[in-house]
């Protein structure tokens, strides 16, 4: 249950540092550029970070699978040396 607290709260200070840096990026564009360049670069960082963040959501998952299947094969192959070695000791 606590784990669960602190990752809940780990996640809510992440997105709120995400949420920080996106208010001072827009504030720096705006700053910087004239309204219409601004939405432009606006739109393409946005559409950048989406980008990011799927590409983040695949590769965690797949490296999920990919740890689930090598749990698998270690037990698998655990599973057959412990057979062998029962085998080994009728013979």
């Amino acid at each position: 249950m606590n784990s669960k607290i602190r990752n809940a709260t780990d996640n809510w200070h992440e997105e709120q540092m995400k949420v920080e840096k996106l208010s001072k990026l827009v504030q720096e564009l705006r700053s910087n550029l004239p309204e219409q360049s601004f939405q432009a670069r606006l739109i393409e960082l946005t559409k950048q970070n989406s980008i990011l963040d799927i590409n983040l959501l695949r590769l965690t998952r797949k490296y999920q699978t990919l740890a689930e299947q090598e749990d698998l094969l270690r037990r698998e192959y655990h599973n057959r040396e412990a057979d062998l070695g029962e085998k080994d000791r009728f013979v």
